[in-house]
């Protein structure tokens, strides 16, 4: 049995050592144009050469010794992570089949690469290069285009190798594309296009959402606003807008104000989800893990404008990694406690979660199709994401409304049942008082008295006793007993009494 266990242990090293190996000996098959539209995905026809030392130049690049240290792309886009102090060699063959020369274009499909070096031959066979990247100024380029572009003539029945020179302090990782002219061309507009409607969406949500804080004051307003604008600022870097429009003659605009928006974005997102479920009141240990990611945000944004990327990477990362789990955590937290404006929240980041996770997956690993969907899933999702947290901010001022009008028919009905009370309380108080006139009234006025026994004569003629008339008509109470005199008259020639007197004289 530990035979048999260790033969199939040691078969499958075997095959997959000679896949590897197999791997990595092949050599990427050559792009063969005529075959579909005039545009083509390169991801399947590069091989990648990684020069760790930053010395090999391009005659040794194009040696037979470097020819072999080339691998294979194996259908992925190029990632490489953050490699500063590496350098990319990418080599790209292409056969144009036609009796006449192609204008082609080949467009990096990133705008934050430092610096990228095209060397392709001349019709003398002799290599020429240009340089292009974001810390070049855009008139370098061959187009007036967003993304990192060269032009081509590709001579008509031979094969072109072209050797691309990628360095970058950013994430090396791009996507890479070979378009006719005309097919590069045509699609502009359209590209263009659907950038307007992202962006168009952005602002939309930003300048109605100012308009509503203006209005009300409210703070989940203003974070929601700042928070948009810092996104949209980030969008813009990365696709290399702001340089195109705003700053072309200034590269380092693109470098550092990409870094700094990263940082801002992820700050004002925290801080807005956390005054957006109050959570300083109701959940205080989600609060210190918001107000620690945004004093985290505070420290990189300070330390990305000094230092290189690559030496102050992780904090960043580990913003962004803590700081959306937290935030989808908080909102299903919140969902199951019965805060209905949750749903919003909790949608918006689950789905914009999904489509950086089908955008990523496409340009890290390669295993989606190269699509409209797949290139603009992430897009799709933030739009998406954008406008629902506007909804739940929206819900949220209906729902306080909605509390409010319950307060106000709660404080109502305890008014009404108040004044309800209080008129019982009048109604016997006066009720109380009218019978005590009424008694009152009784003893006013003209009293018939016997002018010899003191009695009252009343309304049906009889005669009674003052101390009995004067009960009957009042709540006074009698308790008889003798005044001096009378005590005088009845026992005043008594021996007892007047010895009492003697004794009390005394």
């Amino acid at each position: 049995m530990k035979n048999r266990v260790y033969s199939i242990l040691i078969f499958s090293y075997l095959c997959m050592s000679f896949f590897i190996t197999s791997a990595f000996c092949l050599e990427a098959g050559r792009l063969e144009l005529g075959k579909g539209t005039g545009n083509y995905d390169l991801k399947n026809y590069y091989s990648y050469y990684i020069d760790k030392t930053g010395s090999v130049q391009f005659e040794d690049i194009i040696s037979d010794e470097y020819k072999k240290r080339f691998k294979p792309s194996m259908g992925k886009p190029v990632n490489f992570g953050v490699v500063p102090d590496h350098e990319c060699w990418l080599r790209i063959k292409i056969y144009n089949p036609s009796e006449k020369a192609i204008e082609t274009v080949v467009e990096l499909g990133t705008s934050t690469i430092n610096s990228a070096t095209l060397y392709y031959p001349e019709k003398d066979g002799e290599y020429k290069s240009k340089t292009t990247g974001d810390l070049h100024k855009i008139s370098e380029r061959d187009y007036f285009h967003r993304h990192l572009n060269f032009a081509l003539n590709l001579e008509p029945k031979k094969e072109t190798v072209l050797y691309l020179l990628l360095k970058t302090e950013a994430i090396l990782e791009t996507s890479i594309q070979l378009h006719t002219r005309k097919a590069f061309e045509s699609k502009l507009p359209v590209e263009y296009l659907l950038l307007g409607f992202f962006y168009s969406a952005f602002f939309v949500a930003i300048f109605y959402n100012l308009f509503i804080y203006f209005s009300l004051r409210d703070i989940n307003y203003l974070l929601y606003v700042l928070y948009a604008a810092s996104f949209l600022g980030l969008w813009a870097y990365l696709d290399g807008l702001g340089q195109l429009f705003l700053w072309p003659e200034s590269p380092w605009q693109q470098v550092w104000g990409t870094r700094i928006a990263n940082t801002v974005t992820c700050f004002f997102m925290v801080m807005f989800a956390d005054s957006f479920f109050n959570c300083k009141k109701t959940a205080p240990r989600i609060h210190k893990i918001f107000m620690s990611i945004a004093l985290l945000c505070i420290i990189n944004t300070f330390f990305v404008s000094i230092l290189p990327l690559v030496d102050y990477k992780v904090p960043v990362r580990l913003a962004w990694l803590f700081s959306i789990p937290t935030i989808i955590f908080t909102a299903a937290l919140f969902l199951k406690r019965g805060f209905k404006r949750a749903r919003y929240f909790l949608t918006a980041w689950l789905f914009v979660l999904a489509g950086a996770s089908v955008f990523l997956i496409d340009m890290y690993l390669g295993l989606l199709p190269n699509s409209f969907f797949t290139r603009y899933s992430w897009r799709i999702a933030s739009v998406f994401e954008i406008i629902m947290l506007s909804l739940a901010l929206a819900d949220r001022i209906n729902e306080l409304n909605h509390q409010k009008e319950e307060a106000k028919n709660h404080a109502l009905e305890i008014e009404k049942q108040l004044k309800q009370d209080l008129e019982k309380q009048v109604d016997i108080r006066t009720k109380e008082l009218q019978k005590a006139l009424d008694e009152v009234k009784q003893l006013s006025g003209l009293l018939p008295i016997c002018s010899s026994c003191k009695k009252i004569r009343d309304d049906n003629g009889n005669w009674n006793h003052i101390e009995s008339y004067i009960q009957k008509h009042s709540d006074a109470k009698f308790s008889h007993g003798m005044c001096p005199d009378c005590l005088e008259r009845a026992y005043g020639d008594e021996k007892w009494y007047r010895n009492m007197i003697k004794d009390k004289n005394k």
